[in-house]
This record gives structure tokens, sequence and C-alpha cells, in this order.
């Protein structure tokens, strides 16, 4: 299997769980966090929105430029999370070899941080999401939600089988 091929596996099964996530999230406990210094749940699940969207930047212009936007509501998050996930699958579906080994650079607030082919920036930023998930998943019970499966049974979802499907 090649390396797209895998990538595009991978995002369709996280995708799935991340949003049975985002959707466990209880909407009047958003502004939760277990620390003054970590970011509250809200910010987490718009931070696993925008990544979306500057994953297709990056496969759409060979650049994306990462500004600090406040989150909106959780259903257009929810919602947002969803359909860029699926533009997402489709965009990357579509790349050829040469245009998934193209350089993109990544920005914050017009600032060069790195350059890395379209492929590098992808996975990096499917790694970081998955390392966002695992937060806001950690912010779940005592926010007085349900930990859904994620990679095999959790307390809340015995029977689920998560991102294994």
């Amino acid at each position: 299997m090649a390396s797209r091929e895998f990538y595009l596996e991978r995002l369709r099964a996280e995708s799935d769980v991340t949003k049975q996530v985002l959707q466990a999230l209880p909407p009047e406990r958003l502004d939760y966090k277990p620390d003054p210094r970590s970011p509250s749940a809200h910010q987490l699940a718009w931070t696993l929105t925008y990544e979306l969207q500057s994953n297709l930047d990056v496969v759409n212009e060979r650049k994306s430029d990462w500004k600090a936007i406040p989150p909106p509501p959780l259903q257009e998050i929810v919602r947002a999370f969803d359909q860029k996930a699926k533009d997402l699958a489709e965009r990357v579906a579509r790349l050829d070899d040469g245009s998934w080994d193209q350089k993109a650079q990544f920005l914050y607030e017009g600032q060069l941080i790195a350059e890395h082919t379209v492929q590098q920036f992808l996975w990096l930023t499917l790694f970081d999401s998955i390392h966002h998930r695992g937060q806001l998943t950690a912010y779940l019970r005592p926010m007085g939600g349900k930990v859904p499966a994620i990679y095999g049974p959790s307390a809340d979802e015995p029977q689920g089988m998560g991102a294994w499907r």
C-alpha cells in the first residue's frame, strides 16, 4: 500500500473517531480545562477542525497560514469537522505523486514556521490531531461526558472498536 492510500485509510478512521469525541462533549461545559494553562475543551474542538482547513489549504495552495480565530459554536464545529474531513479525503485521493511530494509552507500569522512536503505536512498534522483528540478525550469524564471507543472498548462503550473498524 502506498503512503497516500495508507494516509487516506487512517484519515478516514481517525476522523470518524474524532467526530464521536466531538459529539460526546457536553455543550454546557465547553469552558472546561484541567489547568489554567490548558486550552479549553472548546478551543481543542476548534483546533481539531481548524487543522483540517489548514490541511485543505496545503493540498490546494501548498501553503497554510494559521491564524488565531475564536471558536464558533460546538454544533458548527462538529458540522465543519465532518465536512472538512470528507473534503480532505476526496482532495487527497485526487492528488498525483508529484503533488503529494511537492513542498508546502506552514505559516503562523504570516511568519514561516516550517516547510515540508505535502505528505509530511499531512502526516504531521494527523498525528497532531490525534494528540489533541487525546487531550480532549481526557477532558470528557471530568466534564460529565462519556468516552467513546477510540482504539478499542472504553468503560462507556465496552463493545466499541473505534479506529479498528
